[in-house]
């Protein structure tokens, strides 16, 4: 009975360390590397296991050469139960041989013990690692993730800012655009102004070295009347040699289309003396600006609704009123002419 109790538990210990290996292996599919090493140290534990079986299975066959052993020795003692010396002996011998047998089974249980002891804390210290390796593996999905997250997040500011970028290149490719036309707008105007100063230089042509000049700035065409033309000295009634200039100009320029006219009186800044109508040199620049106007739409056919008349009394003085030259210069009509440019004007406006 003792014997059957011996191998009962060792057969139930044996089962024990194949199942705690086959838990083990289940257990460590996490990774494929950490995987390998577990599955070859649980295979180091299993080679062992077999190994204690098969001394165990050494073991019971010793116990079967045993039992037939004392089965013999049984049959002899029956057929020697006469010569007690001859039992005594035999009956040593079957002890001594059980002793060494029982005492080699003991230290086979004892090394199985030990294995297995082993066995089950690397497995333990095993599951610990594996334990480990997911914890980390979690970690770095987790940290993996949040990297995810914030590769998305910057990709979508790069979009917004790629947008941003891709409209402001639109909106100067827009303004490039827009510079060019207004360039060649601009172009156009020049040409256009420049035409008209030659249209006019070569209209008033016969009253050059008369007071009358054609001058061409700031995209406009300046012709320059002095008072002694157009006026006598303090009044705003138009002299008969003025009246022919001022006709010759509005010959010119019925022709022409598209133009604005602007006709700006100027004074020195000698006092106005006298009483009457003018009270200053304002009054006086005002009336003979009204006054030329008059004789260019009226006797001149030209469109009222084209032309102003402005007053800039002494202002805008072209030269110094500290002498008779330069006060002789700043008393003049000027009648400036603008060409329209609608596209120019819309362009500039943004329309």
């Amino acid at each position: 009975m003792k014997k059957y109790l011996k191998m009962k538990r060792f057969n139930s210990l044996k089962i024990s360390v194949v199942s705690v290996s086959i838990y083990f292996l289940a257990v460590s599919c996490v990774g494929q590397r950490k995987y390998e090493e577990t599955l070859s140290k649980a295979t180091s534990a299993e080679q062992k296991a077999k190994e204690c079986e098969n001394q165990n299975k050494i073991l019971n066959d010793s116990l079967i050469v045993l039992s037939d052993a004392y089965k013999q020795q049984d049959k002899i003692i029956a057929n020697l139960s006469s010569d007690t010396s001859l039992l005594g002996s035999s009956n040593r011998k079957i002890n001594e041989m059980y002793t060494r047998i029982n005492n080699q089974y003991e230290l086979l249980l004892n090394k199985l013990k030990e294995e297995t002891t082993s066995s089950t804390f690397k497995m333990r210290e095993l599951a610990e690692q594996l334990k480990d390796a997911e914890r980390k593996v979690k970690e770095r999905e987790e940290a993996l993730k949040l990297k995810e997250t914030q590769i998305a997040k910057r990709e979508q500011e790069l979009q917004e800012k790629q947008a941003i970028t891709n409209q402001l290149k639109e909106n100067l490719n827009e303004k490039d655009a827009k510079l060019g036309e207004l360039q060649r707008l601009l172009a156009e105007k020049d040409s256009a102004t420049k035409a008209l100063k030659e249209v006019m230089t070569s209209a008033l042509v016969g009253f050059a070295g008369k007071g009358l000049s054609v001058e061409q700035k700031n995209g406009k065409v300046y012709l320059s009347v002095e008072e002694k033309l157009l006026f006598q000295s303090g009044k705003f009634v138009v002299n008969k040699e003025g009246k022919d200039a001022l006709l010759e100009i509005s010959k010119a320029l019925s022709n022409l289309e598209d133009i604005d006219i602007l006709v700006e009186g100027h004074t020195d800044n000698v006092p106005l003396k006298g009483s009457g109508a003018l009270s200053d040199n304002w009054d006086l620049s005002v009336r003979r600006a009204t006054e030329v106007v008059k004789i260019l739409t009226i006797e001149g056919k030209l469109s009222e609704k084209k032309i102003v008349a402005s007053g800039r009394g002494e202002t805008q003085p072209i030269a110094d009123n500290s002498t008779k030259e330069g006060r002789a210069k700043n008393r003049r009509t000027e009648i400036i002419l603008t060409p329209k440019l609608a596209e120019l004007y819309e362009l500039i406006e943004g329309k």
